[in-house]
């Protein structure tokens, strides 16, 4: 009967012994299924989960029919890029135009460099050779004057000078590749500057008059109000 009892008793303790492997075996398991870093899918068009790098260059390849503008990034925190732009116009009338910004990106959504943020630069531009156009204004009694080759209702007036501007705007960015370390960005924004006040008072050719003045901002010049970038580059 004793043997009959050890037997009984061993038994039962290598079964909670077991049971107690095994528990702790399926905790072990589960701990580390936890802790598991998540599997990034490489072709997904973005994955934020796998983006470590901080600095980032790029080049806005919308404008180089004219001019070459490179972009120097650095990410912060999980919200906020900064970075500043350099560009060149290579050619149209204001050939040698240099523009250098300074610029911060807040991001609302994913985490930087990651997302769709907002955008606001500030910075120098050396314009050369930039026409200004002038027109004569209508007299008191609304009559048109008249125009001849002598004395022009438009006139144009060649500057080139130094002034502030600004940029506000959106985009989205991406960061992609098998690294994580290809630029897509895409934005749009609205351009401001400041035009010298010897240039706003008007203009007088030959005697005549044009007080109408117009900044005229084409639309791929360097001081177009619209601004489009579509920037491609490399993260490290």
């Amino acid at each position: 009967m004793n043997r009959l009892y050890k037997i009984l008793v061993l038994s039962l303790v290598c079964f909670s012994s077991s049971q107690i492997i095994v528990e702790a075996q399926r905790r072990a398991d589960h701990s580390d299924f936890v802790k598991a870093e998540p599997i990034i899918n490489i072709r997904r068009f973005y994955d934020h989960r796998a983006v470590i790098h901080k600095n980032g260059i790029a080049i806005q390849s919308i404008q180089l029919a004219n001019s070459a503008k490179f972009t120097y990034e650095r990410v912060l925190n999980k919200k906020i890029a900064i970075g500043v732009n350099s560009s060149v116009q290579f050619a149209g009338k204001e050939k040698g135009t240099l523009k250098n910004d300074f610029f911060v990106k807040y991001f609302l959504t994913f985490r930087a460099p990651i997302g769709l943020y907002l955008y606001s630069s500030h910075g120098v531009a050396s314009v050369k050779n930039h026409d200004f156009i002038y027109r004569k204004e209508i007299n008191p009694y609304g009559e048109t004057p008249i125009a001849n080759n002598k004395n022009p209702l438009v006139v144009e007036r060649t500057a080139s000078f130094s002034t502030y501007i600004g940029t506000l705007g959106f985009g989205f960015q991406n960061v992609t590749g098998i690294k994580r370390n290809i630029i897509i960005d895409f934005g749009l924004g609205y351009q401001f500057f400041n035009t010298p006040n010897e240039y706003k008072k008007g203009y007088n050719l030959k005697g005549t008059s044009y007080n109408v003045f117009d900044t005229n901002q084409r639309i791929l010049g360097p001081l177009s109000p619209f601004q489009a970038r579509l920037g491609l580059g490399y993260m490290f």
